[in-house]
């Protein structure tokens, strides 16, 4: 099958339920010079490019210059009219089959950006202003909606989609001007732009702390700065990074200095444009799964957590919290012990905290502010624990679902067969995204 898209004509990949178009370039950025600064548009080609292999992903480590793809999935049945489109952006490395959603008669597109330092580093200074990651995601809208029609697909029908960090870029794209009006409708997964690990508050400090970490590393041998980061080999960024002294992700969004020749993805926090309404309002899922912290398993085991407890309440507090006296401190560490460990610190209760702390309490909020808007919003929880997703581990039993759980049902392997309640749910599950995307 061959499209014939603004950048060139693209020969894709046929299956049996669909047609495939793996590797397409949106987005361009010199990895050499300004792996740290947006992206622009890709360039036309010449002739027929050969889209029947999809490229790797961009993991954290940014070592490729060619990530910034996108790949197009097509329906193969007959239907008169333009299809509603699914932009799924993607999270890590991870495997989307795209059979089960475009059976159901939406064309799918999984966009690829970048992550960790080369997508969320925040700066003061234009060599590295931020959020780079974010605008990838936006570049990568701005390809859909002025080449979906080639595919067959309505520009004016788009849902945005992602699960995680994912899902905390979707919900920042409502409160972002550079994307308006290149979505109709959003679904957030497991994730909120509210919760602490999204959104980085000391942005400024944390970017400080990675030049430090990385002088550190060279032992002194380099006075590095933002502007000569770009020198850096990729291997000495990625050990910097997992060396920060950060209790969430180590970069996360931000809010932007303004820059002359550089668009700004957030003005402000997002719980401000939030609070305030300056949001896009478009229909919305979001929700969590009422076990999302089962994967945070073996990190708790390993730094003994509840040993950590036991002598320091106060560990468990987000690092972004700021109080007025020790006073109020103590009295929100006690609320806490209340709830959550009143007869013992033990890893199920630690999963328990952490699942609110880190996820429900913020997705419940964003949806509460979300449906102070004129568009409809629809909380889920999905507590269905079944045979593939997490592994369970000996002596501490899953609850339900954890962290990522539903995407074993959303994107199955083609040839997978669901058993059971595992059938009912991914029945359930894929029937209620695709007719949310159908029926904007």
């Amino acid at each position: 099958m061959l499209v014939d898209t603004a950048q060139g004509r693209l020969r894709g990949l046929a299956a049996d339920t669909h047609t495939s178009f793996l590797g397409v370039p949106y987005a361009m950025v010199d990895f050499r010079k300004n792996k740290f600064k947006r992206a622009s548009a890709a360039p036309s080609w010449k002739g027929t490019r050969d889209a029947r292999t999809e490229n790797s992903p961009c993991s954290e480590d940014g070592r490729r210059d060619t990530c910034l793809r996108l790949h197009v999935h097509v329906p193969r049945s007959a239907l008169g009219g333009l299809r509603p489109v699914l932009a799924w952006v993607a999270t890590g490395s991870g495997t989307y089959y795209a059979a089960n959603l475009v059976r159901r008669g939406i064309i799918l597109v999984k966009i690829d950006y970048r992550s960790g330092p080369h997508g969320f580093l925040c700066s003061d200074e234009e060599a590295a202003p931020g959020n780079v990651g974010a605008k990838d995601v936006v570049l990568g809208l701005r390809w859909v909606r002025d080449n979906v029609i080639a595919f067959g697909g309505d520009p004016s029908r788009v849902t945005v989609a992602g699960q995680g960090f994912a899902a905390a870029v979707v919900q920042a794209l409502t409160a972002s001007a550079m994307a308006r009006g290149l979505f109709h409708g959003a679904i957030a997964q497991s994730g909120s732009a509210l919760c602490p690990w999204a959104f980085n508050y000391e942005a400024k400090a944390r970017a400080r702390a990675f030049i430090h970490q990385l002088s550190i590393l060279s032992e002194a041998k380099h006075n590095y700065n933002f502007s000569t980061l770009f020198q850096i080999k990729t291997e000495e960024l990625m050990t910097a990074a997992r060396l920060m002294n950060s209790s969430y992700f180590a970069f996360g969004m931000c809010v932007e200095k303004a820059f002359k020749n550089e668009e700004q993805f957030l003005r402000e926090p997002t719980i401000d444009a939030l609070k305030g309404r300056r949001i896009t309002s478009v229909p919305l899922i979001i929700g969590y799964n009422n076990d999302e912290a089962y994967v945070f398993l073996d990190i708790l085991e390993r730094f003994e957590v509840a040993t950590r407890l036991r002598n320091d309440m106060n560990f468990l507090l987000p690092e972004e919290l700021v109080f007025d006296s020790r006073k109020e401190l103590k009295e929100i560490v006690n609320k806490i012990k209340d709830n959550y460990f009143k007869e013992k610190i033990g890893i199920r209760e630690l999963l328990d905290y952490y699942r609110d702390a880190y996820f429900v309490s913020h997705i419940v909020r964003s949806a509460r502010l979300h449906a102070a808007t004129d568009a409809p919003v629809y909380l889920y929880e999905l507590e269905h624990r079944g045979l593939g997703g997490v592994g369970a581990r000996a002596g501490v039993p899953k609850r339900g679902a954890a962290h990522s759980d539903e995407l074993h049902y959303l994107f199955p392997e083609p040839d997978r067969v669901f058993q059971d309640d595992d059938r009912l749910v991914q029945e359930k599950l894929t029937t209620l995204w695709t007719d949310f995307v159908h029926h904007l």
